[in-house]
């Protein structure tokens, strides 16, 4: 049964179950940084006896080389030593560790749509190890485009100015910052659409109950209503907004965008035939190459629009069940819509760049995003991305053993963290060090206000320092 909880407290927060615990470890790797901060208070750096061990573990002669990119060195623990090897996703856009903030909605925008002064700190305070890649909460490309509270935008110069200090946040921190391009589509009501009107969609088919959102007040929460389906030349002006969105991220210093194309929302609600019964034009529930029509299009204009596919990112979820946007064949669709993603190029670049990767959304997550028992598998997408050479992306679920075992088997580039990270500003550290994060306190993930999102401590340069102490006595042992 799918949780009546509301849509907000479902959205797209990946689990990361946090009931292991990795144990002394039997070697440790040196290579991950002491530069996040202690104790979560600006500027603090490593207890005195931190910087000893650090260094103790460093003089070995049988020591890899450090993280690029990287001053200092906190020792990273064998088992999850994969985790901690760079990667470079183009110019520019390198990694010193294959762990990525996921894309966490957390409701804090404040008028105009304009994220709050403090995603400066929360997005700074995550991206504080060098070498981070950090994905946007999802921003709306559009008024049309919004269907929860509190959602920061890209249409507005107002916006992008409110986004550059928080780019600037994760700048000056040394990560690489990728804003992911929303459109909720069905996932609406009249509240948030100009005019007062219908949400909008591939179809007249409304998310059934028990889902249930929330107006831009707080108001509800209210069944979803049965949407417009969007006229064929409607759909070019939301290629347009994309574009524009995109277009306005890069003036604000991101360094990429993300297109959002799973999760149940716009371009997801195309792709599924579960939402897409369209008939008689280029977009219909027909084919898998007419519902992949509209996805093709937005990624291709922005890759043009930004003179470079290696400037993007899709996202997508092809065996999705939130927000009852299933698709039945994914196999067929899916495998269509990446094999057409993987050929696109931008118009003009000489470098002949494909995508920058793509993101999935694991088959273990479910309606509600909680992990389940399943033996469906994204290696068929998977295994067509790295032949193509675009990295991967899997979110949904990681603890550190299995992420380390699944890069270190050329399953997955690089994995997204959800939760965990939101409760552990250094959630890298931690898991460097063989530490867990905490997930924090759920019923603040969209509640609004400084509690639960810039209020949560980094560790303390004495747990640090016992942290680093026991991975250089387990190596020495």
């Amino acid at each position: 049964m799918i949780s009546t909880a509301s849509g907000l407290q479902q959205q797209h927060v990946l689990t990361q179950r946090n009931h292991h615990h990795l144990g002394a470890p039997a070697a440790v790797k040196p290579g991950f940084l002491a530069r996040t901060r202690g104790g979560g208070a600006p500027g603090r750096g490593r207890a005195p006896n931190a910087a000893a061990a650090a260094a103790a573990v460093t003089s070995s002669p049988s020591s890899p080389p450090s993280v690029p990119g990287v001053p200092g060195n906190v020792p990273v623990v064998s088992a999850v030593e994969p985790l901690f090897r760079p990667l470079s996703l183009g110019p520019g856009l390198d990694l010193a560790h294959r762990l990525v903030l996921a894309p966490l909605t957390r409701c804090r925008a404040g008028p105009g749509d304009t994220p709050a002064p403090s995603a400066a700190l929360y997005y700074g305070e995550r991206a504080a190890a060098p070498g981070t890649l950090l994905i946007s909460e999802a921003s709306p490309i559009s008024p049309q485009a919004r269907g929860y509270p509190g959602t920061p935008g890209l249409w507005t110069a107002e916006q992008v100015e409110a986004w550059r200090p928080v780019v600037r946040a994760v700048k000056d921190a040394g990560s690489v910052f990728c804003a992911q391009l929303w459109h909720v589509g069905r996932a609406s009501c009249d509240l948030y659409q100009p005019g007062g009107g219908p949400p909008v969609s591939a179809s007249a088919i409304a998310i059934p109950p028990p889902w249930t959102l929330y107006g831009p007040g707080g108001e509800g929460p209210f069944p979803y209503p049965t949407p417009r389906p969007l006229a064929a030349d409607e759909i070019d002006g939301i290629v347009q907004d994309f574009v524009t969105a995109a277009k306005n991220a890069v003036a604000a210093g991101f360094d990429m965008v993300e297109v959002h194309a799973a999760n149940g929302y716009l371009l997801a609600q195309f792709l599924s035939d579960g939402s897409n019964a369209r008939k008689g034009d280029a977009y219909s529930g027909a084919s898998p190459a007419s519902r992949a029509r509209f996805l093709l299009r937005v990624v291709q204009a922005v890759a043009d629009a930004l003179g470079s596919a290696g400037r993007v990112g899709v996202r997508l979820s092809p065996f999705n069940e939130f927000l009852a946007c299933v698709e039945s064949r994914p196999l067929a669709t899916y495998g269509h819509a990446v094999s057409e993603l993987l050929k696109i190029r931008a118009e003009g670049d000489a470098s002949g760049a494909a995508l920058a990767y793509l993101h999935f959304v694991e088959p273990r997550i479910d309606a509600t995003f909680e992990p389940r028992d399943t033996d469906l598998t994204l290696a068929p997408y998977t295994a067509m991305a790295r032949a193509a050479g675009v990295a991967v992306i899997t979110a949904g679920g990681w603890e550190p053993g299995p992420a380390a075992e699944a890069v270190a088997s050329g399953d997955v580039d690089l994995v997204c963290v959800g939760r965990e990270w939101i409760g552990s500003p250094d959630l890298p550290k931690r898991w460097a060090l063989g530490l867990r994060g905490n997930k924090g306190d759920r019923a603040m993930y969209y509640s609004g206000g400084e509690e639960g999102y810039t209020t949560y401590a980094c560790l303390s340069p004495e747990e640090e320092g016992a942290a680093i102490e026991a991975a250089v006595a387990a190596r020495r042992g």
